[in-house]
């Protein structure tokens, strides 16, 4: 079986390019990224993306239209670093670096998975994506936040779920928005 992984893996790096944001609905071609750590490893494109934890090995992803699962380690080069409190968003797909780990979403379906050095979780799907600089409908404003209407959500966001950028954290960062916690979230997509 490990053999069969390491194999695969040839094939991804093989397969790997810079990431962009141009992605057809036929892409094939993966973009490869890490966390500023170098532990969390992904893979994106049009179809599915697939992170892996280095230490301890383990493996999630998401195939377009389908839910998060959790996969059999493989390898993945490195490619570009993704920093803390930036989002890479290729089609259908956005992946959140933070410090406590990759958190990527297929924004269509909402189905989600977040990965770090001490888990693997597959999130719930949200039943609708969430806005940011206006006030959201009945939910009101977050309050830990200042600059921009962050609303009150009972599933986890990334900056790839709003539109607000470099706004303030003034109490608990719930949403992990700060990854480099120099208090500006979102700074960079």
């Amino acid at each position: 079986m490990r053999v069969r992984a390491i194999v695969g893996s040839v094939c991804l790096i093989g397969l790997s390019s810079s990431i962009s944001g141009g992605a057809t609905p036929h892409d094939r071609s993966l973009a490869n990224f890490h966390s500023p750590s170098a532990n969390i490893r992904c893979a994106i494109n049009a179809q599915r993306v697939v992170c892996v934890s280095i230490d301890p090995a383990r493996a999630v992803r998401i195939v377009a239209g389908k839910k998060a699962d959790r996969r059999a380690f493989l390898e993945l080069s490195a490619g570009s670093v993704l920093k803390y409190g930036q989002t890479t968003t290729l089609g259908r797909f956005s992946c959140a670096s933070s410090s406590a780990g990759m958190k990527c979403r297929d924004r269509t379906t909402g189905h989600a998975f977040r990965i770090s050095r001490l888990s693997t979780a597959l999130l719930p799907k949200r039943a609708a994506p969430a806005g940011g600089g206006t006030t959201p409908p009945g939910g009101g404003c977050n309050p830990n936040y200042s600059g921009a209407c962050i609303p009150n959500s009972p599933t986890d966001l990334d900056c790839g779920d709003i539109s607000a950028r470099g706004f303030r954290v003034v109490g608990t960062d719930v949403y992990n928005f700060d990854g480099d916690g120099n208090g500006i979230a979102c700074e960079s997509i």
